[in-house]
């Protein structure tokens, strides 16, 4: 239980930092592959929830209908967070680079 509660105690007080610390390759690193797969993502979701809007709309919404449907909204969420990630990268490459 102490080594649980060092653990814990270090995770609280470890330097905190943000994307605007980081250099500029760093950034790359991470504002690349949340690109690809937060466009994926969104991709994916909107194909999906169209096909399950296709597949509803001539019946009943029933209760496994609600649940497809609050899934691929937050698949869909995600996919928007990834790419928010990778906006914010972009900005302060683009800010760092050539403003």
């Amino acid at each position: 239980m102490k080594i649980l509660k060092k653990v814990a105690t270090a995770y609280r007080n470890r330097k905190k930092s943000n994307y605007a610390d980081l250099s500029s390759w760093k950034l790359s690193l991470i504002g690349i592959p949340t690109f690809l797969l937060g466009s994926f993502v969104t991709w994916q979701a909107q194909h999906w929830g169209r096909e399950l809007f296709d597949v509803v709309t001539g019946y009943k919404l029933g209760l496994d209908a609600c649940i497809a449907f609050g899934l691929i909204g937050t698949l869909a969420l995600s996919g928007l967070y990834l790419l928010d990630v990778s906006r914010r990268c972009h900005d302060l490459i683009r800010e760092r680079l050539f403003v």
